[in-house]
């Protein structure tokens, strides 16, 4: 099935799947866990997944799984499919459906969060791992008395910012794609 690049930046690319709906189905299933007895408690989960199959105007066919996402369409609907794709590592997830007969657009704002978290996620841990162990080490290691107290504070100081750092990135980036996504609708 042809794909149409939406949007994209240096880590990302917004790709758009669109195509005549010929078949889908729903299947749902509950996990149910707990403990009993007098103070123990049952927990049930169920998690609905819809399977579709689109055909391209030329005659490819591609099929789709979404999880919890509830979304009217029926066989003979035109249907869009938008995936945000992280490009260093291949990954993504679908993060807005769009039937074109029914003029409905429906986004998936947790995947969309999902992704871009992913994407930054090692970046963060390893910068976290450098000012929390490897920088003390070193200081440690290579410089004198007076430089490792200086060097430990700075480390602290960075460790203690990185994480906010990183949800601000986060923040901006899933911003900027849903704007792009609205903009899709």
């Amino acid at each position: 099935m042809k794909s149409e690049i939406v949007f994209e930046d240096k880590h990302f690319e917004l790709t758009c799947y669109t195509g005549t709906l010929i078949d889908s189905n729903q299947l749902s299933s509950t996990h149910i866990s707990g403990t009993t007895g007098e103070f123990g408690s049952i927990h049930s989960q169920t998690v609905a997944r819809t399977d579709f199959f689109l055909m391209d105007d030329d005659g490819n066919e591609r099929s789709f799984k979404t999880y919890n996402w509830d979304f009217s369409m029926r066989p003979g609907h035109k249907i869009s499919v938008y995936a945000l794709f992280s490009r260093s590592t291949n990954t993504g997830d679908y993060v807005l459906l769009k039937n074109h007969n029914l003029n409905d657009v429906s986004p998936n704002f947790l995947n969309l969060r999902s992704v871009i978290r992913k994407k930054f996620k090692r970046p963060m841990l390893l910068s976290l791992a450098f000012f929390f162990l490897g920088l003390p080490l070193i200081a440690d290691l290579l410089l004198p008395d007076f430089l490792k107290k200086i060097t430990l504070a700075f480390s602290f100081i960075m460790f203690v910012i990185t994480y906010p750092i990183y949800r601000f990135k986060c923040h901006a980036v899933f911003k900027t794609f849903k704007e792009a996504l609205l903009k899709q609708s």
